[in-house]
């Protein structure tokens, strides 16, 4: 401070108050950005674990509660499955934002969600049609007399829903013959089916008419095996029934089930119609396969067991109703 001869005062600050002054600065913005990076920390570790990647080449962005986003990336076919044990490891222990649950993946007009705390559950709205695949009457030579039209297995050099002599699309398809469940009809196949019988038996593959079972298209990223337990629940009725992944459907379709599971949610069982349109709710279970021949009855009450403690109607009502 210096006062001069007409009484004018004047403060002179020296360099080292100046230099105090801006540390002082420093500090408040260094700590206020401290406080502020833990904030937002502690506020994303509590709605978002970190996830790992899988490198397949295919991203993919979910998008999560309040706004954020993480990468995530997944095989693209059940049919062909991971490339290892590893890769599935990985994916089916992907953490799961707790009290969420996360995009998945759409198809058509269905958005696929993986759910909380149970990585390896997915779920999805959708209608149903149904698959004729594996009932011993599903496909036969003279038009009208199969459950299902020819033109859904396909046509000559390129069938899909019946078997063939060489099992390659291609072939020629297979008759059953007299000592088979429906001789004169086409052998229809799945894609679950039992090793130990022959390919040109009809009791290889999963019966429609007999086992509920559900479809998942080519294009899905859900990582299911043959042989899954899921449930589906209809929404309108809320008749339920457990079954299994036991074929794959054409890409970009989602909404599939057998005969035997359209009659077990109440709605039209006939495959030469349109199915339904009703929203039911598929619940899958990934990484439960037991493989293939199961019991119907095992099936119905693992897959309820498994639906129960992943937490029922209850749970399902919040995630999805």
């Amino acid at each position: 401070m210096k006062t001069f001869k007409d009484g004018e005062v004047i403060h002179l600050y020296t360099m080292r108050h100046q230099t105090n002054i801006k540390l002082i600065i420093l500090w408040v913005v260094a700590i206020c950005a401290v406080f502020a990076f833990l904030l937002s920390t502690a506020s994303f570790a509590s709605d978002l674990s970190t996830h790992e990647s899988i490198s397949t080449g295919m991203h993919h962005t979910v998008d999560v509660a309040m706004n954020r986003s993480t990468p995530l990336v997944f095989t693209c076919d059940p049919r062909l499955g991971f490339k290892n044990m590893k890769e599935r490891r990985a994916a089916m222990s992907l953490s799961v934002p707790a009290g969420m649950k996360i995009f998945f993946q759409r198809i058509g007009s269905s958005s696929i969600y993986q759910t909380k705390k149970h990585g390896s559950v997915y779920i999805f709205k959708s209608g149903m049609n149904i698959d004729a695949d594996g009932a011993f009457t599903a496909y036969h030579p003279l038009p009208g007399k199969g459950l299902d039209h020819l033109g859904n297995a396909g046509r000559p050099g390129n069938w899909w829903g019946i078997v063939t002599h060489n099992t390659k699309r291609s072939g020629k398809p297979v008759l059953q013959d007299a000592t088979d469940p429906a001789p004169g009809y086409y052998v229809s196949g799945t894609s679950l089916q039992d090793a130990t019988k022959k390919n040109n038996d009809p009791t290889r593959y999963v019966n429609s008419e007999a086992i509920p079972f559900f479809v998942l298209p080519g294009d899905s990223r859900i990582p299911a095996t043959m042989g899954d337990f899921g449930y589906v629940v209809n929404m309108d009725t809320a008749m339920s029934s457990g079954c299994i992944f036991a074929d794959v459907g054409p890409d970009n379709k989602i909404g599939e089930g057998s005969i035997a599971l359209a009659r077990a949610v109440g709605i039209p069982s006939d495959p030469r119609g349109e199915g339904t349109t009703d929203q039911m709710i598929y619940v899958v279970f990934t990484d439960t396969s037991q493989g293939w021949p199961v019991d119907k009855k095992y099936i119905d009450s693992h897959s309820n067991q498994l639906f129960e403690q992943w937490g029922g109607m209850e749970r399902l009502r919040r995630e999805m109703y």
